[in-house]
């Protein structure tokens, strides 16, 4: 990372120089980091060690706001870092390569069309503009909006982009109360994310951690797009996707509608729990909650690659949900309540949301009658309407329907 305090030669190290190559001492070049004011050698002399190490104003920088991924974290480097500064704030706020680190990692990153590279590669000399280390981000003409694109785990092939989120004076954050005594020696850093709102609904009737574990323990895992109830008039009423670190991409689909929200969640907690063959490498598992579609998805149907179950209702069995989480109930169309919306839940990147509208369609053509026709339905589309956000990592499924429970009591 570079240093924001000066760095000179001591006079030990100019005069060995000296007597090295016979150039006077005080003709040497003193080495002086760029974002630092220089002083003459008399200057040198006379101040004092604080004045020496004194750090130039902040209010002379620009600051750069970044994102990484689809992360809802921010962090913010100024003008005088190089690209490894960015690299490794990103990887400290993100965390997107599970607790390594970037120096863990041999990397590139492209700016533009021009591609650097970390101080792990061995292919360019250490003075090359082209090394991340060499690379000032106020030389790279930025831009809001702009996306420098990061290549890492070069094993797994894992790529992210870093987003710009938007370039600033400096003045503008010391001319806020938050972050008026911010000094120059506090960056780079990770900008704090407001606290989630508190819960204000909970339950001792049904632990829905327990009762469904394969969901609960989905839902913790990192790279998973999660989400329940219906979109729109679609046909997908569960949704949830899990990207692997390794092994197949396991996509879980409930294409018709269950008789209850604990029949929903006992067939989403059911396709979960079931295991890919290995063989290769994604995994469709399509739950059913009747008869009436196993024509459709059950024809062409393959253990452990295109699975097809149904999950049948059995109300001796089944909780009534609809007495401890109402709200939610009418949210996905179990009951009816003037003040709530049907609607869904999607949590995904430690964001949740209630959305309320349409969603989206399929992006690209997808194999049929497998759970790949509910990939990227559940995402809000335009003129779809946000009901709540809440930028918090979910520890439980309870949490996640407790949250969301006392928040559509609210309405």
């Amino acid at each position: 990372m570079s240093e924001c305090t000066t760095r000179r030669l001591s006079n030990v190290d100019v005069n060995a120089a000296s007597q090295q190559d016979g150039s006077p001492a005080s003709k040497r070049p003193k080495i002086v980091d760029d974002c630092r004011p220089t002083t003459t050698d008399a200057q040198e002399v006379s101040t004092t060690t604080a004045s020496a190490s004194a750090s130039p104003s902040l209010a002379s920088q620009s600051v750069f706001t970044f994102s990484l991924g689809k992360s809802p974290k921010k962090f913010q480097v100024l003008s005088c870092h190089n690209l490894e500064d960015l690299v490794d704030i990103a990887f400290q706020a993100c965390d997107p390569s599970d607790g390594e680190t970037s120096t863990d990692h041999i990397w590139t990153i492209q700016v533009g069309r021009k591609t650097y590279e970390s101080g792990e590669y061995l292919f360019l000399p250490p003075e090359s503009d082209r090394r991340a280390s060499n690379a000032k981000l106020g030389d790279l003409s930025l831009k809001p909006m702009m996306a420098l694109h990061l290549h890492y785990d070069f094993g797994r092939n894992l790529r992210l982009p870093l987003n710009v989120e938007s370039i600033d004076d400096a003045q503008a954050l010391l001319d806020e109360t938050e972050t008026s005594a911010l000094s120059i020696s506090d960056f780079p850093r990770v900008i704090p994310m407001p606290p989630p709102p508190p819960i204000t609904f909970s339950t001792d009737k049904i632990d829905l951690s327990k009762s469904f574990s394969n969901l609960d323990r989905i839902l913790k895992r990192k790279n998973v797009n999660f989400n329940l109830f219906q979109v729109g008039k679609k046909r997908i009423h569960g949704f949830i996707k899990k990207d692997p670190t390794f092994g197949a991409l396991k996509l879980v689909l409930l294409p018709d509608k269950p008789v209850c929200l604990f029949h929903l969640l006992k067939c989403m907690d059911f396709g979960v729990g079931i295991k890919s063959s290995g063989g290769y490498n994604w995994h469709s598992v399509v739950i059913l909650p009747s008869n009436k579609l196993v024509g459709k998805y059950g024809k062409e149907a393959e253990p452990g690659f295109c699975d097809c179950n149904v999950v049948l209702h059995d109300p001796l069995l089944e909780e009534k949900l609809e007495g401890i989480f109402p709200k939610i109930s009418a949210l996905a169309g179990f009951t009816k309540d003037k003040s709530v919306p049907r609607g869904w839940i999607t949590y995904e990147d430690d964001v949740l949301r209630v959305v309320q509208g349409q969603g989206s369609h399929l992006g690209y053509k997808a194999p049929k009658n497998c759970a790949y026709e509910g990939d990227g339905v559940h995402k809000p589309a335009t003129g779809d309407k946000i009901l709540l956000k809440i930028d918090k990592k979910m520890e439980s499924l309870q949490e996640l329907f407790c949250r969301v429970e006392g928040f559509l009591e609210t309405l």
